[in-house]
């Protein structure tokens, strides 16, 4: 456990998944967030690869001061295979509107801790559903919107069964096998198989991930692939099936919307970029240098 300190701010960074004083601060964020409709369902945090707690002086109006500083946030860093890091920053709803995460970056640009993403490799981090005061923080540090990713929700089996993709429930023509150990789906039409696809349960939330189809893609092709994944994963005791698609996916969106998924939200990817001025003083680095 390594600490870093640019007052008011200090960051205490370890290895693997946070803390459980750093998991009930994201799990109180979270339910406040979900309400709004800024967060997961899915709670993220188990897969971060390294953790940063953010402890402040800082205090709204009005709030009682302290000597000490208080665990106000918590930033997770995920390292991806083959994809760039992945960042999650996380403010406990009492510290909003603090400077907390202004700070925090302040300090991570004056000092880069110890499990942060090294200098020159790619970071990306997601606003999920466009949360406003992500947004503000990504203007502030001169962050770049690169991508929209649409969250989808499959709310029941009852919604599938009168979808228009609902032939392929139970349909002899459309069979599959049983979920393979990573979860992968197999999908056969007449006995030839069709497409592989890639899912996951995560409590009564089930998800379908990547999918991979056996010859040219297309939303006739995609639709009953969709709804027997949707379905076994049904059988297997979800209350609710997840998605995650890029706009660029155009036979994707609508395959999965044939099937009765419908639009929740539309997540933002960021990748830091050029600064504000204010984020940079004499003998501070500036966050391009430090996040390019």
């Amino acid at each position: 456990m390594i600490m870093t300190t640019t007052e008011p701010t200090t960051l205490t960074t370890y290895p693997g998944p946070p803390s459980a004083a750093a998991s009930e601060l994201i799990d109180t964020a979270r339910t406040v967030d979900l309400e709004m409709g800024f967060a997961d369902r899915i709670p993220t945090h188990p897969r971060a690869t390294s953790t940063i707690e953010i402890r402040t002086r800082l205090h709204r109006w009005g709030a009682p001061t302290t000597t000490e500083p208080r665990l106000a946030g918590v930033i997770l860093v995920t390292r991806t295979e083959d994809g760039p890091y992945e960042l999650d920053v996380v403010i406990d709803p009492g510290y909003r509107a603090t400077g907390v995460a202004t700070s925090a970056f302040e300090c991570i640009a004056a000092q880069r801790p110890p499990g942060f993403p090294p200098v020159g490799r790619p970071i990306v981090a997601r606003s999920a559903g466009a949360h406003p005061a992500a947004a503000r923080l990504a203007r502030r540090c001169g962050a770049a919107v690169i991508g929209e990713r649409h969250h989808l929700v499959l709310p029941s089996r009852s919604a599938l069964s009168h979808s228009r993709a609902s032939d392929a429930m139970g349909s002899d023509r459309f069979l599959h096998n049983a979920f393979g150990a990573d979860g992968t789906l197999e999908v056969f039409d007449h006995g030839h198989l069709l497409a592989a696809a890639r899912t996951d349960r995560h409590g009564d939330v089930g998800v379908i991930g990547s999918v991979t189809m056996i010859g040219p893609p297309s939303a006739q092709r995609l639709s009953p692939v969709v709804a027997a994944a949707a379905d076994a994963l049904f059988a297997s005791g979800v209350t609710s099936v997840e998605t995650t698609l890029n706009p660029e996916e155009p036979d994707a969106l609508a395959a999965f919307r044939s099937a009765a998924f419908h639009h929740d939200r539309t997540d933002i990817l960021y990748s830091p970029g050029v600064p504000s001025p204010s984020l940079s003083s004499p003998g501070l680095p500036s966050l391009t240098e430090d996040f390019s």
